[in-house]
């Protein structure tokens, strides 16, 4: 289970045509027992709502050095660390949309842009093939990204089933996460 706290103003979109998404949020993580979880979802009743897209599966791709330096880092707890994964709802296919995320967390707050795309734009990106987004700082930053780390490639595939949870008229988002 996840418990975020966006801020109101989180998530924004830039482009309707082409969706360009910054989050600030604040992360709590737990691993709960099947009858943990079952209550929790009761206790939700009359504060919580699922989300539109109900049970959705979730595929993340994250990308590594050839040395796992970014997963190495992670591990160790640092006060800032970052990552780059390609995200899809569902099975992705070459034409469907994905989400490069570049994620960064410092002193417990979590910075997320992320921009939508398709399978074959993201190989080509992480080939040095140009940009992934038309431009503006969110491109620089992925850009960035990947050209500081150099030689990124898939290095760890995580699939599981998410129900998402709002607080009506709040900012307050709970995800529940399965398998």
């Amino acid at each position: 289970m996840s418990q975020t706290n966006q801020s109101p103003t989180a998530p924004t979109t830039a482009n309707p045509e082409n969706p360009i998404v910054v989050m600030k949020r604040y992360e709590l993580k737990y691993i709960l027992t099947a009858e943990q979880t079952e209550y929790l979802i009761r206790s939700l009743e009359g504060h919580m709502q699922v989300d539109s897209f109900g049970l959705t599966s979730i595929a993340s791709l994250y990308y590594d050095t050839p040395d796992y330096r970014l997963i190495r880092t992670s591990i160790e707890k640092p006060v800032f660390k970052e990552k780059i994964r390609l995200r899809s709802y569902g099975l992705a296919t070459d034409s469907s949309p994905v989400f490069l995320e570049l994620k960064r967390k410092t002193e417990g707050v979590v910075y997320k842009r992320r921009v939508q795309s398709t399978i074959p734009l993201v190989k080509k990106f992480f080939d040095g093939e140009g940009d992934i987004c038309a431009g503006g700082q969110i491109n620089k930053e992925i850009v960035y990204f990947r050209d500081y780390y150099q030689n990124l490639a898939p290095s760890c595939l995580i699939i599981y089933d998410r129900v998402a949870y709002f607080e009506p008229g709040g900012d307050l988002r709970l995800t529940i996460d399965y398998d």
